[in-house]
């Protein structure tokens, strides 16, 4: 939204301040027990949680105000090919490239649900694993010391730190992908509720019960890392683990 939107305020907030506080709320919500029993609705007839849905109502309406009003500038003024373009030009360009065919471009709600997932899911997860870097890098000095030889060495040999020679730093990434097995920002999906009758291997899982995927199990289980409670980065420097990418942890 440019530099502007460092002034937007709700609720006396910024945006990225509301938007914590509507997700804390709503968390509280759905760990309650009888939501599990009776279903969301139940909720309906309390005050503080037609307080939240108002309040999301109240941010939804905001953000697409703003986003019309971003968009009308972008379609008098384009940003030129040359610069880098932003997140609501690329869906104009596409809107007039294909005019308003549902199939091929994003509705006004499809574009305030998808700046959402950028706003929120990409800006937490960062700053937490960045968070929990900076807490391990202080909490063992070994793993610090060693950080710093190899970034040292690799600024002494490269005037650019690009992205490749970024990921050619074995021990960072071994450190972060260790940070993210024993501190994942989404340690587990949000409950769901089974629509119909599943078998999973062995398991049959019937209609209506709640599962609660919590894949964080897998990371302190010994049948995939050798002594889990352990935080040891080294256990990414092995051949076969520097291969695997970044695709489990992330």
């Amino acid at each position: 939204f440019g530099l502007k939107s460092k002034d937007y305020r709700l609720n006396g907030l910024s945006p990225s301040e509301e938007a914590t506080c509507i997700l804390a709320q709503i968390q509280k919500f759905s760990e309650k027990k009888i939501r599990f029993m009776l279903g969301s609705k139940i909720f309906n007839v309390l005050p503080s949680y037609r307080a939240i849905k108002k309040r999301i109502f109240t941010f939804r309406e905001f953000f697409r105000a703003k986003i019309n009003e971003r968009m009308a500038e972008l379609a008098k003024s384009p940003i030129p090919n040359s610069k880098r373009k932003d997140f609501l030009q690329i869906f104009l360009e596409e809107r007039q490239k294909h005019g308003n065919d549902p199939d091929k471009v994003f509705s006004d709600d499809d574009i305030l649900d998808e700046f959402a997932v950028f706003y929120l899911a990409g800006k937490d997860t960062t700053s937490f694993l960045l968070s929990m870097a900076l807490y391990c890098y202080c909490k063992y000095p070994e793993w610090a010391k060693r950080l710093e030889t190899e970034i040292e060495q690799n600024i002494r040999q490269n005037s650019n730190l690009s992205m490749e020679v970024i990921n050619s730093m074995d021990t960072l990434n071994a450190f972060l992908k260790e940070v993210l097995r024993y501190y994942p920002p989404a340690p587990s999906t949000h409950p769901r509720r089974v629509l119909q009758v599943h078998k999973l291997g062995d398991i049959m899982i019937k209609k209506g019960t709640i599962i609660f995927p919590a894949f964080i199990g897998n990371h302190f289980n010994p049948r995939y890392f050798d002594n889990p409670n352990e935080f040891n980065p080294e256990r990414w420097l092995t051949p076969e683990k520097r291969n695997e990418g970044w695709r489990n942890e992330t």
